[in-house]
């Protein structure tokens, strides 16, 4: 079955259960094998070549979280401004397409010439991919096509396993194996895109609204920036200051981690363009409520975690036993914070630039910690800094909202809207 026969379904702006479960069943292979394929090379790979591919794909593949900012902008503008959805959509997609062509050329150029950073390079060509993947998807859900996106992730779940079978059966080094991924990649989101309908780029653009859409893919996608940085910057300080045995834990928790990430992060953008219209006028102050009460439980769970597992290590518990206690406490902070941000994001653009401010602080905690302890506790040394930095964020940005609780009266919203 071709992308471009998906079944096309009319459904609301709020997704049905179905359709829900359909989107996740596609996202899941797909995010099982982008993080897990390499791993499946361990006995293929000297553990070197292991380490350094674990470190890079991890330093790089989480831009596709990162580029998620088109994704956001499409899902929260397009039900808001119809008029402009085509050149919204126009405007997003180029976001992602043009610094993925630069990134392939480059990383051609240095494979021809057998100079510069070869497999950085790929490394960045495979995490702004995975950012391809996710705005061809939001277009077609916004085109009410949920088994499209789905059969676009199941595809690129097909590529993977595929390129992976034939590292495994040609005895190939990394670099091949990553530029085999990416081929297969590439054609699934090629064939995902020209089977989005036309009318979706349609309409006549107007410079009046080119400076709000850059202000949208700013403040929306900054947030994301200073969140992957920290979950970046782990595998390089694992890679620089411990030894190579712990970026190959740190990897596995994060996977792990990745897991719920990733479906809280569907499930959310799922509902968003149905939040977004909800979230105005007078659905905005109960918005930020509900987002002021998420955070506080957030916080309770990070400094409660942050507590246990420092107690734990200074006990002399194993060091999995307190990797799994991290991971756990990362996984519910990060969850209801992922929660609060969208309805803060998709309430009032005030807020914007305070989410942006709550992000910084939470990369400056994990900068903290993993400047200070990743020499000596390693892995636990930076999944600990991710924990600080979800508090950290989820504490600014609980600060930045209380500003304006007591000044108005909530008023409530009906239906699935977190």
């Amino acid at each position: 079955m071709s992308i471009a026969a998906a079944p096309t379904t009319s459904v609301p702006y709020a997704p049905s259960w179905v359709s829900t479960g359909v989107v996740l069943a596609g996202r899941a292979g797909f995010r099982a094998l982008w993080m897990v394929a390499p791993l499946l090379l361990a006995t293929t790979w000297t553990a070197d070549e292991l380490g350094r591919t674990v470190a890079v794909i991890g330093g790089f593949g989480w831009l596709a979280i990162l580029f998620a900012t088109a994704e956001k902008t499409l899902l929260k503008q397009v039900p808001r401004l119809p008029r402009l959805a085509g050149q919204v959509s126009r405007r997003t997609v180029a976001t992602v397409l043009v610094p993925l062509g630069c990134a392939l050329g480059a990383a051609t150029l240095s494979t021809l010439t057998g100079a510069g950073p070869t497999l950085l390079l790929w490394g960045l060509c495979w995490g702004l991919t995975g950012a391809a993947y996710q705005v061809v998807a939001a277009l077609h859900r916004l085109a009410h096509r949920p088994g499209a996106d789905a059969l676009l992730f199941a595809s690129g779940a097909l590529a993977l396993l595929t390129a992976t079978g034939v590292t495994v059966a040609l005895d190939l080094r990394p670099v091949a194996w990553v530029v085999t991924c990416l081929v297969l990649l590439l054609a699934v989101a090629a064939a995902g895109l020209a089977a989005v309908p036309r009318e979706t780029f349609r309409g006549v653009g107007r410079r009046a609204a080119v400076g709000p859409l850059r202000r949208s893919l700013l403040l929306l996608g900054l947030p994301e920036v200073l969140s992957i940085i920290s979950v970046s910057a782990g595998f390089w300080a694992v890679a620089a200051l411990a030894p190579e045995h712990e970026a190959v834990r740190y990897y596995v928790a994060v996977t792990v981690a990745s897991v719920f990430g990733a479906t809280t992060t569907v499930v959310v953008r799922l509902h968003q363009p149905d939040v977004s219209l909800r979230l105005r006028g007078s659905g905005a102050a109960a918005g930020e409520d509900a987002a002021r009460r998420i955070l506080a439980r957030a916080i309770t769970a990070g400094a409660g975690t942050a507590a246990l597992a420092v107690g734990a290590h200074l006990l002399g518990a194993p060091w999995w036993a307190t990797l799994a206690l991290l991971t756990l406490g990362e996984v519910v902070v990060f969850t209801q914070r992922t929660v609060a941000a969208n309805l803060v994001e998709n309430s009032r653009s005030r807020w914007l630039p305070g989410n942006v401010g709550a992000s910084a602080c939470g990369l400056l905690a994990a900068s903290v910690v993993l400047l200070t302890c990743t020499a000596r506790g390693g892995a636990l040394a930076a999944m600990g800094a991710l924990v600080a930095a979800q508090l950290c964020n989820a504490t600014a940005l609980r600060l930045l909202l209380r500003r304006a609780s007591g000044r108005r009266v909530p008023q409530p919203i009906s239906g699935r809207w977190t």
